[in-house]
Order: C-alpha cells, then sequence, then structure tokens
C-alpha cells in the first residue's frame, strides 16, 4: 500500500476492517488489511512518501481464490514478456 499523501496513520500492528480491493478484470475482494510494517521513503524528485506492507486477514474464500488467480495471471504475463512472447 502507497500513502503518497502521509494521510494514513498507520501503526504496526493495527488493522483496517472492510477493505475493498478492485483487482483489474478480476472483480473486488473483501479482506481486513493489518499493517506488518511501514517505511517513509524518499522518492527521487525529493517527496517523502509511505510504503505500508499490509497482510490479508478474514478473507472469504472465494476472494482468496479470486486473489490467486489474478497474481497467477499477472505472474505468467510478465514471465511471458520477459520471455518475449508477448
Amino acid at each position: 500500500l502507497l500513502d503518497n499523501k502521509m494521510i494514513l496513520n498507520a501503526i504496526v500492528g493495527q488493522s483496517f476492517d472492510g477493505c475493498r480491493i478492485e483487482l483489474p478484470d478480476a472483480g473486488i475482494v473483501h479482506t481486513t488489511l493489518q499493517v506488518r510494517n511501514a517505511i517513509e521513503l524518499t522518492m527521487l524528485n525529493n517527496k517523502t512518501s509511505r510504503r505500508v506492507g499490509c497482510m490479508f486477514t478474514d478473507m472469504p474464500r472465494s476472494d482468496m481464490a479470486a486473489l490467486q488467480r489474478y497474481i497467477t495471471r499477472l505472474e505468467r504475463e510478465r514471465n511471458a514478456r520477459l520471455a518475449g512472447l508477448a
């Protein structure tokens, strides 16, 4: 999760309930996000941003399966590009 505007007061261990994540061409998944780490970064343009690492929790099985299919598709497309097939 990228917090460009630094508006999330993300504390490690904090949970965000009722999150909806839209997966392009795959629909919306529902989950709770638990903050695992938060790192402030200085970008090449000298602007500060925060990267927040989260763990998916309390995700319905059907949404977990949809997320896994989405990740598998992205990996397959990336591998095809690297192999020069796409």
